[in-house]
């Protein structure tokens, strides 16, 4: 079966082929919609990993926060199922101690958005960060329809700025 190593690229792993399971065992109870809608993602996607479709990293971590569980046991079904540490005189959950995954995955997202730097050396702008990402979510026919205006439009700010 297929996992992910950033959120969108799949790797090969034949430890993730028991995933349906370990996400069944992970849901008890509760409804796929319920661990769908504490998850923040669709009940279709809950529906296709229970179903044996290729999981992403960020939903994986997601359905781990919400459910409970080790995202590595999730995904791999190695160590222990509970997100727990334990010690000799009682188990304490590590959303005490330690961030979510969700929590790493937005302060990795903020770093690398505080590490983008423009050709000038000078760190992006939120609204620069914006436009950095509708770009890249276009198809490449959009980008060939895009590129030559965006073009004209910065040449005619570059003169307004040479000329003022």
């Amino acid at each position: 079966m297929v996992s992910e190593n950033r959120t969108g690229r799949p790797i090969q792993d034949q430890r993730i082929g028991r995933l349906p399971e370990r996400l069944t065992a992970a849901i008890g109870k509760e409804s796929v919609r319920s661990i769908a809608d504490r998850a923040g993602i669709s009940e279709g996607t809950v529906r296709n990993l229970l179903g044996g479709g290729t999981p992403r990293l960020d939903n994986i971590l997601r359905i781990a926060d919400a459910a409970g569980v080790s995202a590595s046991w999730l995904t791999t079904g190695e160590g222990g199922m509970l997100r727990t540490e334990h010690s000799d005189q009682e188990v304490v959950p590590l959303k005490e101690k330690e961030p979510t995954n969700q929590e790493v995955i937005d302060e990795i997202r903020s770093l690398a958005a505080r590490a983008a730097l423009n050709i000038k050396g000078e760190a992006l702008t939120p609204e620069e960060l914006q436009w950095l990402e509708w770009y890249r979510q276009m198809s490449p026919e959009d980008r060939e329809l895009v590129e030559p205006m965006a073009r004209r439009f910065a040449e005619r700010g570059k003169d307004k700025q040479e000329v003022g």
